[in-house]
C-alpha cells in the first residue's frame, strides 16, 4: 500500500482511510509483507504483478469528534468488535509527555497523522506536554507507526479531551478469500475522494460495465455517504433512450447504519453473455 496506492503521494507522505479503500476495494492487496518488503525508501516503486492475499469489501467510517452523532461508546464496541480502529489526531512534540507516555493536543490545527487506536483506560490520567494539561483522567491506547522503540514500545495515551484525536474513524470489518478466477468491474482507482448531490430522498445513479467474457455476477460493491441508508441494487441488460430493460438481478433493499463502503451479494448469482 506504500508504494502501489496510486495517488500524488510519496511513500513516506502519509495516508488515510480514503486511500486505503481505494486500494483495498479495487483488489490491489493487501500484499504480504514477504512479497513486497517495506523498505521505503530505498525502492520507492511499486512492485506489479503480485497475488493479494485476501479481497476487502468492506469499510466503515463512524463518527468522529466532531460529529454531531459522536459517541465514545459507539468506538469502544467497534474495538470489541473488530480489533484496532483506524484514527487521525494532531502531532505535535509540545503536547507530548515523554516521561510517561501521555498526549493532550486542545488546538484547532488539522490533523496530521494516522495511528490505531486499540483500547483504552477510563482511569488513566494524562498530563501530555508543556503546552496544555486535561482536566480530567481517561485516555485511549495508541498504537504509532514509529517501531518499538518510540513511546512505551510503540504505544502510547491520547487524553479522550483532545480535541482533535478520533476526527476522523475507521475500520475493515471483513474479508473474503482471494479468487485469481474472478474479475472486478471499476471505472476509478482511486475510490470516493469528493461528492455531492442531494442531501435526502430518494436518489437514483447509473452505470454501465461492458462484459469482457460470459461471467456470473455474484456480488456488487458501492460507497455509502451518509448513516442509516437504505440501498437497492439491479442490473438490466439495456438501456435505450433512458429507459432499463430486461432486469438480470437485484441485491434487494439493504439498511446501511454508517457510511463506508459495502458489497453485497446479489439475491441470485447472475449469468452474463459477453
Amino acid at each position: 500500500m506504500a508504494t502501489c496506492h496510486g495517488f500524488d503521494w510519496g511513500p513516506s507522505d502519509g495516508g488515510n482511510v480514503d486511500l486505503s479503500t481505494a486500494y483495498l476495494s479495487r483488489r490491489s492487496g493487501p500484499i504480504n509483507e514477504s512479497a513486497d518488503p517495506y523498505i521505503v525508501p530505498l525502492d520507492p516503486n511499486c512492485v506489479s504483478a503480485l497475488t493479494p492475499v485476501a479481497y476487502v469489501g468492506e469499510a466503515r467510517y463512524l463518527p468522529g469528534i466532531e460529529d454531531a452523532n459522536y459517541n465514545a461508546d459507539i468506538i469502544k464496541q467497534a474495538i470489541m468488535d473488530n480489533g484496532a480502529l483506524y484514527i487521525n489526531i494532531h502531532f505535535d512534540n509540545d503536547y507530548m509527555n515523554y516521561a510517561n507516555k501521555t498526549y493532550y493536543y486542545n488546538g484547532t490545527q488539522y490533523t496530521n497523522h494516522g495511528v490505531a487506536v486499540v483500547g483504552w483506560d477510563n482511569n488513566k490520567t494524562v498530563t501530555g506536554g508543556s503546552a496544555a494539561t486535561p482536566s480530567s483522567q481517561g485516555a485511549w491506547i495508541i498504537k504509532n507507526s514509529w517501531g518499538p522503540s518510540w513511546g512505551e514500545n510503540g504505544y502510547f495515551y491520547v487524553s479522550y479531551q483532545d480535541t482533535k484525536a478520533l476526527s476522523t474513524v475507521a475500520y475493515f470489518p471483513s474479508n473474503i478469500d482471494y479468487n485469481a478466477d474472478s474479475e472486478i468491474y471499476y471505472y476509478d482507482d482511486f475510490g470516493a475522494t469528493y461528492g455531492f448531490g442531494y442531501g435526502s430522498g430518494n436518489n437514483y445513479g447509473l452505470v454501465k460495465y461492458i462484459a469482457s467474457e460470459n461471467q456470473q455476477i455474484t456480488m456488487i460493491g458501492t460507497y455509502i455517504n451518509d448513516a442509516e441508508t437504505d440501498v437497492t441494487i439491479e442490473i438490466y441488460d439495456n438501456f435505450n433512450g433512458g429507459t432499463l430493460s430486461n432486469l438480470l438481478g437485484t441485491t434487494g433493499t439493504n439498511s446501511c447504519t454508517y457510511p463506508g463502503y459495502y458489497t453485497f451479494n446479489l439475491l441470485d448469482p447472475t449469468n452474463i453473455i459477453a
